[in-house]
């Protein structure tokens, strides 16, 4: 943000919190609710041109922009021709970049995998569609068969929805299931895979175990307890461990990719930075426990989680050798 400043989107209190670049307080914006400047389910936060801020309320399907000042700019929901948006990353021109969920079912229920499709839709800051980048999976599970006599997807443990990240360049698109990304570049016409090496771990039991614990962890009642237990065994998991599972996209367009972490575990982690044409620049070894948020000139904001579980936010120093070395 302007100054050095920057915003994190609190979901669990539904609000916006804004730092000065001392890391200070200096705003509250938000609250429970359905009026303007107020969420049910926020979950996504980018940044616009003029840094203009886009909130993503799953709970009512509506974007929010927020003026640098902290003021709210407007409020709209997408195109009702979409049947399952979300909004993932800002992307070109002020262009915001929404999937529109689709469930592909074949086969018995029970029996077969599903893929839940996202198609990747560009709206305007009013919300219209204007163009569409293509069809990516967005997610698999197993089909199932509701009480209802209905059929849906039941998402498999371990398996990492596509990622997104834009910027003024372009947009990146990371299915995690292999050692490649996408890069689309501005205006959608130019597309790239950028490959690297390396192999896949399986889900072992003691990844299945770890993931139970923090789930059980959640339980307020022997009852809850119980039944965090049988939806545990009743849900598929998937055969290997996602090849990553974040993605940050910094003002020059690169990406940075970091590891997946299962649920209940602390491993250290290597991110990967690639550039458009696809050069990997960097290779960064990152403790357990942290995590990058944002990374913009010069400076990264990280999410720390201690051993209690406790988070804080740092702003540390981004080392660009390569920039020293030219």
């Amino acid at each position: 943000m302007q100054a050095g400043g920057f915003v994190i989107l609190n979901g669990n209190s539904q609000e916006l919190l804004f730092f000065d670049a001392d890391g200070g307080l200096v705003k509250r914006l938000g609250r429970r609710g359905q009026g303007p400047g107020e969420f049910m389910l926020p979950t996504r936060m980018d940044r616009l041109p003029g840094d203009t801020l886009v909130v993503w309320d799953e709970g009512q399907r509506r974007v929010t922009l927020i003026g640098p000042d902290g003021s709210v700019v407007s409020v709209f929901s997408p195109s009702n021709s979409l049947l399952g948006p979300e909004f993932v990353t800002a992307a070109w021109d002020g262009l915001l970049l929404f999937i529109d969920r689709r469930q592909l079912l074949s086969g018995a229920a029970g029996e077969s995998t599903g893929t839940i499709v996202g198609k990747e839709l560009l709206l305007t800051r009013e919300g219209a569609v204007v163009d569409s980048l293509g069809v990516h999976p967005w997610r698999r599970g197993i089909v199932m068969k509701f009480p209802n006599g209905s059929a849906g997807i039941r998402a498999m443990d371990f398996d990492q929805p596509t990622l997104y990240g834009g910027s003024a360049a372009g947009v990146w698109i990371g299915m995690a299931r292999s050692h490649e990304v996408e890069w689309v570049a501005r205006g959608g016409t130019h597309v790239r895979l950028v490959r690297w090496p390396g192999s896949r771990a399986p889900v072992t039991g003691a990844d299945r175990q770890a993931l139970l614990e923090a789930r059980l962890a959640r339980a307020r009642s022997p009852g809850q307890e119980a039944s965090i237990r049988r939806d545990h065994a009743a849900r598929p998991v998937a055969d290997f461990l996602p090849v990553y599972g974040q993605m940050v996209v910094d003002a020059l367009g690169r990406v940075w990719i970091g590891p997946y972490e299962v649920p209940g575990r602390s491993t250290e982690g290597r991110w990967l930075v690639l550039t458009p044409s696809g050069e990997a620049v960097a290779a960064l070894a990152v403790p357990s426990g942290l995590r990058i948020l944002d990374v913009r000139e010069g400076r990264a904001l990280v999410l720390i989680m201690d051993d209690f579980g406790v988070e804080r936010v740092e702003v540390r120093d981004v080392v660009d050798r390569a920039s020293d070395a030219r």
